[in-house]
């Protein structure tokens, strides 16, 4: 929001989406919703499922093992 020319319409339009009928909206068009009080129909969790589904990211070991990372990565997916 901090760049648009229209900052009131981007702040309506950010608040529409975190409402309630605006994450309905948002699952009628085949998005996850984020909200834990929107009833999501499609076999998909709900994010309070998928939430406790989430696994931990140990971002400092990928930092520090990045060069090794990206070399496995690259061994497996290559030609």
């Amino acid at each position: 929001m901090a760049t648009t020319q229209n900052p009131e319409v981007a702040k309506l339009l950010y608040d529409y989406i975190l409402s309630k009928e605006g994450q309905k909206t948002l699952v009628r068009e085949y998005a996850m919703p984020i909200s834990m009080n929107v009833e999501v129909d499609r076999g998909w969790l709900n994010p309070s499922d998928a939430h406790a589904r989430m696994h931990t990211v140990y971002y400092q070991f990928l930092i520090e093992e990045r060069t090794e990372i990206i070399i496995r990565f690259n061994k497996i997916f290559s030609n």
